[in-house]
């Protein structure tokens, strides 16, 4: 049931929130026709589908909008039916019931997919630094890289690894060793733009990817980022360094891996040539 929803959610999350609207609209109105004409449709059985369309893929007060629709156009179907009860007592507590029934499974409804959302999220963030993981970012790379070829936009990969990070693990613990983890992390995710992308790629290795910046740009950013970052670790307490590769690719690469393999390779250089240093490379 949960795959079904998922499957479900990937699908309309496509279209367009109105254009879902106006299709729970056209069935409530379309079902109140057919009870109309029928004389014996139940709307309590068949409201679901709209109801399910509305609060499932546009939000609570869509589905609230058609159960109000629904509550409208019913006592109105039945009062146009021949020998109508629409005016007694036992309708109205009907009609009543009905209405808190369809309250509560819009309510469930919103609760489920607001839980599934959050399982969706915190399945696609570190659990210590609250950035993306690398599974997540090898997605949202991907989907830049395709956007990068489709409009022949350049970007920046940044790959980021802190110096001697396993000293600070040996001499002061693992807890000291999550704290500057947690500080690196927090001090970049506060000082980038929101289309920027950060995550953790894994022990202390980061990875930053810029869109739509050039290579002048990207050298002003990763210089702003690594100092903003060093005065972080330095207030308090940490004087930790780490090296960066960084490549400006003006033709988006083909795969993920061969943009990290660049930028990864570039890193290792900037370690090799004496550490806390940045190396940049211009991919045409």
């Amino acid at each position: 049931m949960i795959k079904i929803l998922r499957d479900l959610n990937a699908y309309f999350d496509r279209q367009s929130k109105l254009s879902i609207m106006l299709i729970s609209i056209a069935l409530v109105i379309l079902l109140g026709v057919l009870d109309y004409l029928t004389g014996d449709l139940s709307l309590l059985v068949f409201i679901f589908v709209p109801l399910f369309l509305a609060t499932w893929f546009v939000g609570k007060t869509a589905g609230f909008i058609i159960i109000l629709i629904s509550t409208i156009l019913t006592p109105i179907v039945d009062l146009l039916a021949p020998g109508s009860s629409a005016c007694s007592t036992t309708y109205e507590w009907d009609l009543f019931s009905k209405l808190l029934f369809f309250v509560i499974v819009v309510y469930c409804l919103s609760e489920l997919k607001d839980t599934l959302r959050r399982e969706a999220e915190l399945a696609r963030r570190d659990s210590l630094t609250g950035v993306f993981n690398g599974r997540a970012f090898v997605d949202l790379a991907r989907r830049e890289i395709n956007r990068a070829q489709r409009y022949s936009r350049p970007f920046a990969f940044a790959y980021m690894d802190i110096d001697n990070f396993k000293e600070v693990n040996d001499t002061f613990g693992h807890n000291a060793g999550d704290t500057v983890l947690q500080i690196f992390s927090e001090a970049i995710k506060n000082n980038i733009r929101t289309v920027d992308i950060f995550a953790r790629l894994g022990g202390d290795e980061f990875a930053l990817l810029l869109p739509e910046t050039k290579p002048e740009e990207t050298k002003v950013v990763i210089e702003r980022l690594r100092n903003l970052v060093m005065d972080a670790l330095r207030k308090n307490g940490w004087s930790v360094t780490f090296s960066i590769g960084v490549a400006t690719f003006l033709k988006a690469p083909e795969v993920v891996d061969e943009m990290i393999k660049r930028s990864d390779a570039l890193m290792y250089s900037a370690k090799k040539s004496g550490k806390n240093m940045i190396k940049y490379e211009v991919c045409e």
